[in-house]
């Protein structure tokens, strides 16, 4: 069993739990993202409901703890996308979710910079993990680089420089990851 494999299967053993008794939203830039981290969430044993638009106020969460939302915001500009995500993270807020996943795109594609800071405003945090990757389709993070092939060309570029809002940024490994969650608040909070 990889090392890779070995966390996966900790997080399925050991997340469910804790998903089942905290509301949680995925807010993606787009439908596929919600349905994909919504079958993700779904795998793991959680009840999901996808809202194939922002305007959540007429959709009940009660019986799901979990929904992924889709803004439909990767194609539009920065300051709109930023609007759009940060109104329905306080409509879900409002609903009573208490923990957020921003899906972005897994080659950084769309406003990711500013439909974080979207989420910072509306939700008042301080910190985020942002973890593009996606092993499977060759998509990975390898010292604050993100590595993957498009159209035939490899690509990498650092994470930072497309997510720079004039936030702090830093790296964290997977070997902190391990330690567990309490390690990875500690450092966030620093």
């Amino acid at each position: 069993m990889s090392a890779r494999n070995g966390r996966e299967n900790k997080l399925s053993a050991g997340k469910v739990g804790i998903l089942q008794m905290k509301k949680t939203a995925i807010i993606a830039d787009d439908l596929t993202g919600a349905c994909d981290a919504g079958i993700r969430l779904k795998s793991l044993g959680a009840d999901v409901v996808v809202a194939v638009d922002a305007e959540i106020g007429a959709l009940q969460l009660d019986g799901f703890l979990q929904v992924a939302v889709n803004t439909d915001t990767r194609s539009l500009g920065p300051q709109e996308s930023r609007e759009l995500v940060a109104a329905a993270a306080r409509r879900l807020r409002a609903a009573g979710v208490e923990r957020f996943y921003k899906k972005v795109d897994s080659v950084l594609r769309g406003n990711v910079a500013s439909e974080l800071d979207g989420c910072f405003d509306a939700l008042d945090i301080r910190a985020a993990l942002l973890a593009p990757a996606f092993p499977e389709n060759g998509r990975t993070v390898i010292g604050g680089r993100l590595n993957f092939t498009e159209d035939g060309r490899a690509e990498s570029f650092a994470i930072a420089a497309v997510v720079h809002s004039g936030r702090r940024t830093a790296g964290i490994d997977c070997a902190m990851l391990d330690q567990g969650e309490a390690v990875v608040e500690r450092f966030l909070a620093e």
